[in-house]
């Protein structure tokens, strides 16, 4: 949207409020243009509505450009045999880098509760399918333990991957 068309929309929007004010009405009643009143406020609205679907067309339309544009790189990764934040290792496994750019080198005073979530995901492991939430307060370093349990070495990240794009990790200890 241009600062043009913010500028009409803003003053649209000031101008029907304006011709819907009690002062006005109560003012073009005694100067007995009310009904003139009401027909500008007609128009207006007319064209407030217009300046709407004209905003809702061109957001239409920048948001199908965009998707072309976007379904467009993923058939150019697809044709080029790219991966998304992978590296591979000389097993031949896939290991997925951090989603962030924040790499865990040193955590102070979580050991424990690693530990504790490490042998926790162990246990679910050998029974099949591992979930575990993370709940707390802002700031207590929920993202912080997940990666550096994450990136603990000892976990084997495989990646399943078709036409480039990977869609399962399995994680193994």
């Amino acid at each position: 949207m241009t600062l043009g068309e913010i500028f009409v929309s803003s003053f649209i929007s000031v101008l029907l409020d304006r011709l819907a004010s009690r002062e006005l009405l109560k003012v073009a009643t005694q100067w007995k243009i009310d009904y003139e009143v009401m027909k500008l406020r007609l128009l207006v609205s007319k064209i407030d509505a217009v300046t709407k679907d004209v905003e809702e067309k061109q957001l239409a339309d920048n948001i199908k450009k965009i998707t072309e544009r976007f379904n467009k790189i993923a058939k150019e990764i697809v044709k080029l045999g790219l991966r998304e934040n992978v590296v591979e290792k000389a097993t031949g496994l896939w290991r997925t880098l951090p989603s962030t750019s924040l790499l865990v080198d040193h955590v102070f005073g979580r050991k424990e509760d690693s530990k504790k979530l490490i042998d926790f995901l162990k246990e679910d492991i050998e029974a099949g399918v591992s979930v575990v939430s993370l709940v707390g307060q802002g700031s207590v370093g929920k993202t912080t333990l997940s990666q550096t349990v994450y990136s603990d070495e000892r976990w084997i990240h495989i990646l399943t991957s078709k036409g480039g794009l990977s869609y399962q990790e399995t994680l193994i200890w």
